[in-house]
């Protein structure tokens, strides 16, 4: 049972090593009054900060209060779940939000505390957002696999840095979402409702490169109406330098003719000729 900062475990004394390390490592609380020993019935009494500076939370709630922003390198036992961290259902849904935070961080113009809560202010063109980093127990346990998936994909975006445009119509998106919200309450609610949010986006941006390509397409289709009909001017004019030019040989031709010493006969094959 817990009483306050204290768990009480019932505990016979089978091995006084191990007993003696825990009031070595005043991980316990026991006053001791005779020297124990083994086959003694004793109810320890852990003090549960020291053991979560051990890797031990008696439940999911002291964990995350306690490992809101960064995931412990050590190795983590939940009584609660009575499971270690990462074979629990509970990680990567822990995971999922640790590392948005992370980018949150990453992409914020400014990022502070407030009573051991982080705070980050994003800025995109014309449009800027506050928001309070706080999230509990509750919400990490009730997100579901595709949630996460979102989540991730979503950090992904972020992280790019070859598709920019995608990325700020994202981030243009959340700042708008997340307006709808409360300050205090923006978090809690991007994290119960990202779904609404990513599809929005994905919709978004869909619309975007559909009208890119229309417009892609349509610039393709000017420059080669544009190329064509040079083309096909350079080919008019051509002609009508060759046009010009037959009807003057001609003239040239006939002008040369004295018609007075040939016959028609001959002026035809001078003609033809020439």
């Amino acid at each position: 049972r817990v009483e306050g900062s204290t768990l009480f475990c019932p505990y016979i004394l089978v091995d006084l090593v191990l007993f003696q390390s825990f009031i070595d490592d005043d991980i316990i609380e026991n006053l001791i009054t005779n020297p124990a020993k083994i086959g003694d019935n004793i109810e320890l009494e852990f003090s549960l900060l020291k053991l979560q500076k051990l890797g031990f939370y008696y439940d999911t709630k002291s964990f995350i209060k306690k490992n809101r922003y960064e995931i412990p390198s050590t190795s983590i036992y939940i009584n609660e779940l009575n499971q270690y961290l990462k074979d629990s259902a509970l990680y990567s849904n822990y995971n999922s939000i640790v590392n948005l935070i992370i980018e949150l961080q990453n992409i914020a113009k400014h990022t502070y505390d407030v009573a051991e809560i982080k705070n980050v202010i994003i800025v995109r063109e014309d449009k800027s957002l506050y928001m309070t980093l706080q999230y509990e127990s509750d919400v990490v346990t009730s997100l579901n696999d595709q949630t996460c998936h979102q989540i991730n994909n979503f950090i992904d975006v972020l992280k790019d840095s070859n598709f920019l445009d995608k990325k700020n119509i994202y981030l243009n998106e959340f700042i708008d979402f997340c307006h709808l919200t409360e300050d205090e309450n923006r978090f809690l609610s991007l994290l119960k409702n990202f779904e609404v949010y990513i599809n929005k986006s994905i919709s978004t941006y869909n619309f975007y490169l559909r009208n890119f390509s229309y417009n892609k397409l349509k610039l393709e289709i000017d420059s080669k109406a544009i190329d064509f009909n040079q083309k096909l001017q350079a080919v008019i004019n051509d002609s009508q330098t060759k046009l010009i030019a037959i009807p003057t040989a001609f003239v040239l031709v006939l002008s040369s003719i004295d018609y007075e010493k040939i016959d028609l006969a001959e002026a035809h094959e001078i003609f033809l000729r020439d």
